[in-house]
């Protein structure tokens, strides 16, 4: 469950606006492509990480960016800088993807906020919300202490569940008033949007090898029957259904955010929107405490030591709610956020990097075999084609968007 919760967000409820790019029949197929490319590069990241724990004898596998040091220390030892940059690397798209994922955040609830406001006769312009928005969100981002951060995000994910409920709901007993144009064949450019959006979604590889080292049968994590399996194949499914469910009820109409498309003269429709605002806000500090983890602990060792540490750990949270901020003000468009950082970011973590791990690794303990490098090598080149050309688009929206 833990596994499930940790990838199931905001990206569920823009499948159905990711499908209205792809069409019915090339769009549920990448889905699943994506979802089994998805899962296989976890496994790769796990064996890579539990052959150096083997090798390092350490009490823990360690974890996504140790697993990328300790590959190439070891496939180059003369080379010991080259496991650094490694692991920099990583950390470095680590912290972009968090703080992605909470512009994300600012812009979904933002969105969510606006159309609620527009039932009481209240209209604001979106930049003026996100800034309004920023004030809870700082203030929940204070919250150091992790255990309650977990209670807040339980509450997070008790809500998350709800509103997904709701709009499968309602998507099932209203009648469908906007048919999907679905079966079309694409355009390469709304593919590669498409592409960004769902692997965006699907983002949450840095959570396999901690849930891998909390288990108290880790062997059962890795299994053909096991946690890993059951769980990613839960969410393949939960997305594929979703995304089908909610762009056949809405059709080409439906919006970057399912949830926008909901009656808000009903009382139901407004349930979901207050819901889904409250829920991703509590969700936002755990999501931020990832960056935090990396960049705090190097900036006191660094440039400390500090009188007063826990007032520098403060103000290095005010300062990335507000670098989120920025980003949701230049970007006010979840759709282009959503499939840049998916793109971009999420691309490289998910799928580039563990391959690489898996080549660099397996070289190390001679099991590289020509059938796994040409494995390997082909997921690599699927990954930096659908990065390049994801964040082209990506950009290319934006552009469009700040011309207008």
């Amino acid at each position: 469950m833990h596994l499930v919760k940790g990838y199931v967000g905001t990206g569920v409820f823009s499948m159905g606006d990711a499908l209205k790019n792809s069409g019915l029949i090339f769009g549920p197929i990448t889905i699943l492509l994506i979802g089994m490319v998805c899962l296989h590069c976890c496994h790769l990241l796990v064996n890579s990480a539990y052959l150096l724990n083997t090798h390092f004898k350490f009490e823990r596998v360690p974890d996504y960016a140790d697993t990328a040091k300790l590959s190439f220390a070891l496939v180059a030892p003369d080379f010991p800088a080259l496991g650094f940059v490694a692991k920099l690397i990583v950390n470095a798209f680590l912290i972009m993807a968090q703080m992605g994922f909470c512009a994300c955040y600012f812009v979904f609830i933002s969105w969510n906020v606006r159309e609620l406001l527009k039932v009481y006769k209240c209209p604001l312009d979106i930049h003026w919300i996100i800034a309004i928005v920023v004030i809870p969100i700082w203030l929940t981002c204070l919250i150091r202490t992790l255990k309650l951060l977990a209670k807040i995000s339980m509450l997070a994910n008790i809500i998350l569940l709800t509103s997904i409920v709701i709009v499968l709901y309602y998507s099932f007993t209203k009648p469908t008033s906007h048919y999907p144009a679905g079966l079309m064949i694409p355009s390469i450019s709304k593919f590669a949007i498409f592409f960004g959006q769902s692997v965006y979604a699907f983002e949450g590889i840095g959570l396999v090898l901690i849930l891998y080292n909390e288990m108290s049968s880790p062997e059962l994590f890795n299994e053909t029957y096991g946690v890993l399996n059951i769980g990613l194949h839960i969410v393949t499914i939960l997305y594929l259904c979703f995304g089908v469910v909610t762009y056949v009820q809405f059709g080409d109409a439906i919006k970057e955010t399912v949830t926008l498309n909901l009656d808000t003269k009903e009382i139901l429709g407004q349930t979901v929107l207050v819901l889904i605002s409250i829920g991703v806000s509590f969700s936002f500090s755990l999501q931020l405490y990832v960056a935090i983890d990396i960049i705090c602990p190097k900036i006191l060792l660094w440039l400390g030591p500090f009188e007063y540490p826990v007032l520098v750990e403060l103000w290095l949270r005010t300062a990335l709610v507000i670098t989120t901020f920025v980003m949701a003000e230049a970007i006010p468009r979840l759709q282009i956020m959503l499939s840049f950082v998916g793109s971009f970011l999420s691309c490289a973590l998910i799928v580039i990097f563990p391959a690489i791990i898996d080549i660099t690794t397996s070289y190390s303990f001679k099991k590289l075999t020509k059938c796994l490098l040409l494995k390997d090598f082909l997921i690599v080149i699927f990954g930096i084609i659908g990065m390049l050309a994801g964040t082209y688009e990506s950009l290319a929206l934006l552009a469009n968007e700040i011309g207008k």
